[in-house]
């Protein structure tokens, strides 16, 4: 299980603006206006499974038509 902690470093250490985003909101929900914990958690761990989809697919190298595209002065052989 992730805290909403982790989950914001994790979207803060990523450039994640969105995710962060959300899950500050879901924060300020629990915390100021009484949204249910139990909602508030599932949705936190959502963006979990989002934000560390989002990491794995930085990792992926890019292809030959990802490279053209975003060097297209660069030849690739």
């Amino acid at each position: 299980m992730n805290t909403a902690t982790e989950t914001l470093m994790l979207c803060e250490n990523h450039g994640f603006d969105d995710l962060w985003a959300r899950t500050a909101g879901i924060c300020d929900s629990v915390i100021l206006h009484g949204a249910s914990p139990g909602t508030a958690h599932a949705e936190l761990q959502d963006i979990w499974e989002i934000a560390q989809g989002r990491v794995a697919d930085k990792m992926i190298p890019p292809d030959e038509e990802q490279l053209v595209l975003l060097n297209p002065t660069f030849l690739v052989d």
